[in-house]
């Protein structure tokens, strides 16, 4: 009889460590993040760094460009160059910055660093293209922008190779923006800063 009531007793005593134990398991899993709530933060996660995009027109104006700021610039040559057809104008652009030096070349950066899905891994890169908005001769194209926060815009903008500088030596100035925006149908830049000149 004493022998049956130390069993009973050892088989009560293991029960009761299980039922103790069990609850105090599940909530060291739960906070570890190995429950359902790890989960959860994950998909929260991706989501915030998921973008969709939208089309936006981005309008290029002359505003504060000032060559007479550029080193080596002859006086002979005050305009911005071409001083023809330019890119203000709705000139034609060349297509890479090697393709026709006597042309403008205008390289836009788009940078969401909260939309790992947009463009490659959260940029998109583009060449001027003023076609693309139904009209060649203007000095707008469409971009996609993203369209679930903040992102940085910068466009840099190359002048025509030309001799406009002292010695007539070939060079041609490089004009930059660079900007934070927020999801808008239009983006108008019009502030420069002078960047650099190089040889063509």
């Amino acid at each position: 009889m004493k022998e049956f009531y130390i069993k009973q007793k050892g088989f009560n005593l293991s029960r009761l460590s299980f039922y103790i134990y069990m609850p105090l398991l599940s909530l060291l899993l739960m906070s570890s993040g190995g429950g359902g709530g790890g989960k959860n933060s994950k998909n929260e996660n991706y989501k915030s760094n998921s973008c969709t995009a939208k089309t936006s027109t981005l309008v290029l104006h002359f505003g504060n460009i000032n060559t007479g700021i550029v080193p080596t610039r002859s006086h002979n040559y005050p305009a911005f160059q071409p001083a023809i057809n330019n890119i203000f104008l709705g000139g034609r652009v060349a297509s890479s910055l090697h393709e026709n030096k006597n042309l403008n070349y205008c390289q836009i950066t788009i940078t969401a660093t909260n939309c790992s899905n947009y463009g490659k891994g959260g940029t998109k890169v583009y060449t001027w293209d003023s076609s693309n908005d139904g009209d060649r001769y203007d000095s707008r194209m469409n971009i996609e922008i993203p369209e679930d926060g903040s992102f940085t815009l910068t466009v840099k903008l190359y002048e025509g190779c030309g001799s406009w500088y002292v010695g007539n030596r070939y060079r041609r100035a490089m004009w930059r923006h660079q900007g934070n925006y927020f999801p808008t149908n239009i983006i108008s830049v019009s502030n420069w800063w002078f960047s650099r000149v190089d040889d063509c």
